[in-house]
């Protein structure tokens, strides 16, 4: 099974981020699903949460500007 999430970042250590890649992790892990995290503001920036090698994860580095 092939399973995609799809987040912003994951920079800041908060709880939907812990979430999904602990999710992810044990996905991958325990039942050797495909898994990747797709996001589109990560950049360089390190994951805030220890992520397996065998979850994949690519950055659209799409340039993200909040406007009020």
């Amino acid at each position: 099974m092939r399973i995609v999430y799809f987040y912003p970042q994951f920079v800041y250590p908060a709880g939907t981020e812990r979430i999904i890649i602990d999710k992810a992790n044990y996905l991958a892990e325990l039942y050797g699903y495909h898994v990747c995290l797709l996001t589109f503001q990560q950049g360089k920036h390190p994951f805030s949460y220890p992520l397996s090698d065998k979850v994949s994860h690519v950055d659209l580095d799409l340039p993200y500007e909040f406007v009020v």
